[in-house]
């Protein structure tokens, strides 16, 4: 299978954008393309090329709505086809995590929850470690019932940085 990848900066940092043909697979937040590619080599196995991302119109789309998103003009497009590779259990999780509105917390317990397992806080934390499409699964509007910030792939300065610019 091929897959189609570009590189963009934002205000946060580097990001690695990662399609196929159903949709966006992966995204980085501030990783250097080896490491994204090491982390995401079995989510997404087969040959990855390098494109412009205006020559792609699956990534051309994603850079333009996270540009918007980055200056704080709109919340990301749901309309962008997502391709999501993970467990039952992951797949499940970042369907709900969809439903999280622009501007709004929901907190591990809630989510859990809504997906029917009660218990599974914790395993709603680890499959928002596993979110391979942080912002578009946006895993940074999960907090600690406490109202902690919890963890984040990006790290907590990011996941503020984000917090912050939807106005949370």
């Amino acid at each position: 299978m091929e897959y189609r990848y570009t590189v963009f900066r934002s205000l946060i940092g580097t990001h690695c954008l990662l399609a196929g043909p159903r949709g966006l697979v992966a995204m980085s937040l501030n990783e250097k393309f080896r490491v994204f590619k090491e982390r995401h080599q079995q989510r997404a196995p087969g040959i990855w090329n390098r494109v412009n991302a205006s020559d792609d119109e699956i990534l051309a789309r994603t850079v333009r709505s996270l540009n918007d998103y980055f200056n704080g003009s709109c919340p990301l497009p749901l309309d962008i086809p997502l391709d999501l590779v993970g467990t039952p259990f992951q797949v499940k999780l970042w369907k709900a995590l969809l439903k999280i509105p622009f501007g709004e917390t929901s907190s591990y317990a809630q989510i859990a929850r809504k997906i029917g397992s009660p218990k599974a806080a914790r395993a709603v934390g680890g499959a928002c470690g596993a979110n391979p499409l942080p912002l578009f699964i946006p895993c940074h509007r999960v907090v600690e019932t406490n109202g902690g910030l919890g963890g984040f792939g990006g790290g907590l300065q990011r996941k503020k940085q984000l917090l912050k610019l939807e106005r949370i």
